[in-house]
């Protein structure tokens, strides 16, 4: 068989110059139909139109970007089964304009994607879910949103009319994600689902609406970056990052910059570390941090700097650490908030409800536009020293450290060093600030991954 098929290819090829790789759509189907694992289907440098299924445990090799399969009208480019050796694509490009996922596998084995860029004008590029393992290396993902064309972006967003989610992995088993990037879609760049995922270096920016997504599972981000999210006409707020569902989340040296929203959201029993992370001009927060289950944050190199509204936030979530980190210019940014309307923010640190178990050491907060640390108690009481080693520096009437509406400990400031208009500003002070108040359920992006990748992206507001 397997002879058969190479002399059907040396045929083809006389047809299409392509070598002795394979050019037409029906010969590269029979091709595949026919394979075994650990068979190789080689494609030649040329444009194939169809809908290739690839059986497990076998790989299909391009010749790099020359070589591009094109989804057919409604219908997916490459159907893959997930095997033992790895079901693999290489070296070659797809495109997909007909609403459906470009790449789509499923297990039960493993499924690998290397030096694979995916362009989409409708639907998703890749979706892969029940593996035990999967691997992305060298992965490209485009979209069709843009900062120029995000106006005019569908609402709702929808698979039928624009490129909305780059990759989705649901109950994917294992990920290792190298030198990927996920950029221009508009729902989110990446969906991680009940996934244990690691990315390194790469980047998901330049989205609409949602960098990434982590849902359960856990995410390690090695070196990468989570920039640059936009804002348009969708009802959900943008954020860089979002954890949700008890995932776990792991970044070390990545940033997590200019997003035209809140930096990294944490939520929902999230347990998170950041380590030399780089948080800076995110324009409505750095890194929001609600009803977590732990949180760190610590490294030398640390930074988060410019951010609009807070740096951190920290609402209602104890046993936090914060260590080792630079906090400056965050910017005063005004928001509307529910029943409590209009409020200004531009704090270093913002805690808001309980705190037990809270510790800031270390830090040095300069230039922050309101204040450096304020803790609003709710009416509570602070029973514990939150700060140790902090120095507040500040400008004209910016403000060092406040404590507010509730009862604390004397002396709750001993660990913090004012310096600079704090000296004088912070003792005549004696009024309220505004706080920033919580994200709600419906402020999140959707989680209901229960009917598999089919439920993740059907169409949403």
């Amino acid at each position: 068989m397997k002879r058969s098929i190479l002399a059907a290819a040396a045929v083809l090829s006389l047809a299409c110059g392509c070598s002795s790789e394979l050019c037409d759509a029906g010969e590269l189907a029979s091709a595949l139909a026919a394979a075994h694992p650990g068979d190789t289907v080689t494609v030649g440098a040329c444009r194939v139109t169809g809908s290739f299924t690839v059986p497990a445990g076998v790989s299909v090799v391009g010749q790099g970007p020359s070589t591009v399969l094109v989804a057919s009208a409604d219908h997916t480019a490459l159907l893959l089964t997930g095997g033992t050796p790895a079901t693999r694509v290489a070296s070659l490009a797809v495109e997909s304009a007909g609403g459906r996922l470009a790449i789509y596998g499923r297990g039960p084995g493993d499924i690998t994607l290397q030096d694979v860029s995916v362009t989409v004008t409708r639907g998703v590029g890749v979706g892969i879910e029940e593996t035990a393992n999967v691997t992305l290396t060298r992965t490209t993902l485009r979209g069709p949103v843009t900062p120029e064309n995000v106006a005019g972006v569908p609402r709702p967003p929808t698979p039928a009319t624009t490129g909305t989610h780059g990759l989705v992995l649901v109950r994917a088993g294992t990920a290792t994600i190298t030198d990927t990037s996920v950029r221009g879609f508009a729902i989110m760049g990446a969906e991680l689902v009940s996934t244990t995922t690691t990315w390194t270096r790469g980047d998901a920016d330049a989205n609409l609406s949602t960098g990434i997504f982590v849902v359960g599972g856990s995410a390690t981000f090695e070196s990468a970056s989570l920039s640059s999210t936009l804002a348009g006409v969708v009802l959900t707020p943008p954020y860089g990052g979002v954890g949700a569902d008890g995932a776990r989340i792991v970044t070390r040296s990545t940033s997590i910059s200019g997003n035209n929203g809140v930096g990294f959201l944490h939520a929902a029993d999230v347990m998170a570390e950041h380590h030399d992370v780089t948080a800076s001009d995110n324009t409505q927060g750095g890194l929001w941090v609600q009803n977590v289950a732990g949180f760190a944050l610590d490294g030398a190199t640390s930074t988060l700097r410019g951010n609009g509204f807070a740096a951190i936030m920290l609402v209602r979530s104890p046993g936090v650490t914060i260590s080792d980190a630079s906090i400056e210019s965050t910017r005063s940014v005004t928001r509307m908030i529910g029943a409590l309307g209009s409020v200004s923010v531009g704090d270093g640190v913002q805690m808001l409800g309980s705190h037990a178990g809270t510790l800031i050491s270390g830090v040095r907060l300069v230039g922050n536009q309101r204040v450096g640390v304020l803790l609003d108690l709710e009416g509570g009481m602070l029973d514990s020293m939150p700060c140790s080693d902090v120095t507040v520096d500040g400008m004209g009437t910016s403000l060092g450290a406040v404590m507010q509406n509730g009862t604390s400990l004397p002396g709750w400031d001993t660990g913090i060093t004012r310096a600079g208009a704090t000296l004088a500003n912070d003792p005549a002070f004696s009024g309220m600030l505004g706080v920033a108040g919580v994200v709600t359920p419906t402020d999140l992006p959707r989680a209901d991954a229960s009917g598999g990748i089919a439920g993740v992206v059907t169409p949403t507001d």
